[in-house]
């Protein structure tokens, strides 16, 4: 497994299309943070994307992130832990 920290959290990617997210503590996510998750996702893991969104951490999105986030067409699943 692979792990790569970006501006809001980590991420680690378990296979070529599978990986576990998680948001640091107390993050705001906005639309310029769902950009850099989107296109590390898109440059980073095989088509049908498939992700485990690990809660552990407590955070929060802005109206415009909440309304992006899981906008990514390439997205097959998602499953929040």
């Amino acid at each position: 497994m692979k792990n790569y920290e970006l501006s809001f959290g980590t991420i680690s990617i378990i296979n070529s299309n599978l990986a576990e997210v998680i948001v640091d503590e107390g993050i705001e996510m906005n639309e310029i943070m769902v950009d850099e998750y989107h296109d590390f996702l898109l440059n980073n893991l095989s088509h049908p994307i498939l992700l485990l969104v690990n809660k552990k951490n407590s955070y929060s999105y802005t109206f415009g992130a909440q309304m992006s986030i899981a906008n990514l067409k390439e997205i097959k699943a998602m499953a929040v832990l």
